[in-house]
């Protein structure tokens, strides 16, 4: 994976600092709990579901069905929906035009909240340290450009498809690398949605399809 990558996951990290700091009863400790950096185990029960496997050209698609989402989205009161090949065939002609522009549009904005919260709390990170940071990171992104393309246009992906409390279809996307597969997860990528982030064992990215926007995001936003 490209070294942007990290330098993602470090950005996230300041973010959280920052925001732990501005609450004062946080830790940052606390905040960055939220990246995966273990095995997951995901909220499925011991049932088998009927996932498709389609050939993506260098890759393969996974499609989990509507009773999978409901399980996945139980503890947000979502319900999911069921994907067919015309969905997926939108979402890959919008990912493969769109992703690079998608990342680099989510990281400007993650950028901003920063420097907002910096103004707002004067005992978060220095200045100079988050100008560094941010210079650091887009100088990588436009080196590694090609590298992103070929990160999407060669992993494997999970789809899985949920209606938010808009009413909004929306499509998850878990794009997944793994490598010699050392951790043999590859047998479960029809069995659970695997999240994993800067892991030995494999490396997954979540982007999102909002169906009734037409329209890609790194978070849903």
């Amino acid at each position: 994976m490209p070294s942007k990558f990290f330098l993602f996951i470090l950005m996230f990290f300041l973010l959280y600092e920052i925001k732990a700091q501005n609450k004062k009863t946080e830790s940052v400790k606390s905040n960055t709990d939220s990246v995966n950096i273990s095995l997951p185990e995901i909220m499925v029960p011991q049932k088998k579901y009927k996932v498709k496997v389609i050939q993506l050209n260098k890759y393969k698609g996974y499609i989990f069905p509507k009773e999978y989402a409901d399980t996945y989205f139980c503890k947000e009161n979502l319900k999911g929906f069921d994907l067919d090949s015309l969905v997926i065939q939108e979402v890959e002609t919008e990912l493969l035009s769109n992703y690079i522009e998608v990342n680099r549009t989510f990281m400007e904005l993650r950028f901003k909240e920063m420097y907002e919260l910096k103004r707002n709390n004067s005992d978060a990170n220095n200045w100079d340290k988050l100008k560094k940071e941010e210079k650091k990171y887009f100088k990588e992104f436009r080196k590694n450009r090609d590298k992103w393309m070929e990160h999407i246009t060669s992993r494997d992906r999970q789809y899985l498809g949920y209606i938010n409390k808009k009413g909004e279809k929306i499509v998850l996307i878990n794009l997944i690398e793994l490598g010699d597969d050392p951790c043999c997860l590859r047998k479960n990528l029809d069995k659970k949605i695997i999240l994993m982030t800067n892991n030995s064992c494999c490396e997954s990215n979540i982007m999102h399809y909002n169906f009734s926007q037409k329209k890609l995001s790194v978070n849903e936003e």
